[in-house]
């Protein structure tokens, strides 16, 4: 139940005091680190839904009742209990969108159906690789919930009737792409339900917008250089993906986040540091099978160093990569001494 404030002389609604934020925001401490992005965007966005000016012909869909024990006799800004209607499709200001919430110019805020979402809006088609671990997670710690907080970033090409050749997607979503695939799993899961989600559209007339929406959106994360647009070709992007993702599936236990320490390895930074190297033109791979048959080699030269040639400090992680015969996040610098130097420029230094 949400609590608003009824302006007597403006008669619009203000959701300034709304326990339905205050949840939000508790959600957000709960489930966010302190001062990661995604919070920081999350609490900025709660913010702007504070002082959203909402006219009272807008929540059509929604009962309002005064309660005498909370309105005072002669008060300018009588509080009222505003109740929710479940999602209702037909009162919807877009089909796909859903309810407008509020507009400001250079995008659009709604409240939306995230079965709707699911089904008809796509991800952009560079945005960076699914994590599934990730998705996985989220599904995790929402199975029971269904709570997600922060937005969902969307582009639409408000004049664009259909895809072309330049921009074969009208709409996609940019910023989100885990959350939404994890609601999607979720809404599987039980059909005969959906939930409430907030999108903020963006208009645009090009790509470039969308690459400068996404790196703006991103530029407080720590977004790896291979995933910006644009920065390497497609196909050489799937090999190092598809390399990478095998080797996590191989060794799932020492891959971690991006805050691991040895011997465990973040898999986005591996992808970044194998496209950062060059070793695909330097090598002339053609294919994901023939990077994973070198990182597995640079693995096996790595097994056979003796303890002696290892650091005092990385001394101590060598039993947990003994155990499981995986020692690349150990160091950071065997990409370029055994991989490059040693295989393939036939160098004989290793370390």
């Amino acid at each position: 139940m949400f609590v608003g404030n009824l302006s007597s002389a403006s008669k619009v609604v203000t959701f300034e005091s709304a326990p339905f934020l205050n949840d939000l925001e508790n959600q957000c401490a709960e489930i966010l680190p302190s001062k990661t992005p995604s919070r920081v965007r999350a609490l900025k966005q709660i913010d702007n839904l504070r002082n959203l000016p909402v006219n009272k012909l807008e929540l059509c869909d929604k009962r309002i009742e005064a309660r005498p024990s909370v309105c005072s006799v002669g008060s300018d800004s009588p509080e009222f209990l505003i109740t929710p209607s479940p999602v209702h499709h037909g009162l919807r200001e877009d089909d796909v969108f859903g309810k407008l919430l509020h507009n400001f110019g250079y995008k659009k805020v709604y409240l939306a159906s995230a079965r709707t979402i699911c089904n008809r809006i796509p991800i952009w088609h560079l945005q960076r690789p699914t994590n599934l671990t990730r998705i996985d997670e989220i599904i995790k710690h929402k199975r029971e919930t269904h709570a997600f907080p922060g937005v969902v970033s969307i582009f639409d090409y408000e004049l664009l009737q259909g895809p072309s050749l330049e921009k074969p997607q009208k709409t996609g979503i940019f910023d989100g792409q885990h959350r939404v695939l994890a609601i999607n799993q979720l809404l599987k899961e039980t059909p005969n339900i959906d939930m409430e989600i907030l999108i903020e559209v963006y208009p645009v007339e090009s790509e470039e917008q969308i690459k400068s929406l996404f790196l703006e959106l991103n530029k407080a994360e720590m977004v790896q250089e291979i995933d910006l647009p644009n920065r390497i070709a497609p196909q050489k992007k799937i090999i190092v993906d598809e390399a990478c993702s095998s080797i996590r599936q191989q060794n799932p236990t020492m891959f971690g986040n991006e805050r691991c320490r040895p011997p465990n390895i973040h898999e986005q930074t591996l992808r970044n540091d194998l496209f950062q190297s060059g070793v695909l033109e330097i090598g002339n791979i053609q294919d994901s099978e023939s990077l994973v048959e070198l990182i597995e080699k640079c693995n096996e030269i790595l097994a056979e160093l003796p303890d002696s040639e290892w650091s005092i400090q990385l001394q101590r992680n060598l039993p947990k990569a003994k155990r499981s015969s995986f020692f690349l996040g150990l160091t950071k610098s065997w990409i370029h001494d055994i991989m490059i130097k040693k295989i393939l420029q036939n160098e004989p230094r290793i370390l």
